[in-house]
């Protein structure tokens, strides 16, 4: 039997307990989310991915975001992720 992926490993973990609401939108708030990965993975990393000008976030000028690379067994995966404050 081969060994399980990071994906799958991962996706296993129950986060029921963890998950927040806010205008009913379900979420699972970062510090729970680099607990878990962590926890299983202690080698991980993140970095956020500043703008040219070194801003911490990006903007279009209409909505706001932020960009994050999180490393996991040496495998680097981007995500974008919506400004949520309104």
């Amino acid at each position: 039997m081969s060994e399980k992926t990071t994906f799958e490993t991962l996706s296993a973990i129950d986060i029921t307990e963890k998950l927040k609401e806010k205008n009913k939108v379900k979420y699972l708030p970062w510090s729970s989310c680099w607990q878990i990965v962590k926890n299983t993975y202690p080698n991980s990393t993140y970095s956020t991915v500043k703008t040219d000008d070194g801003c911490i976030y990006h903007t279009d000028g209409k909505t706001c975001w932020v960009e994050t690379a999180l490393t996991i067994n040496g495998e680097t995966q981007n995500e974008t992720l919506a400004v949520m404050d309104f």
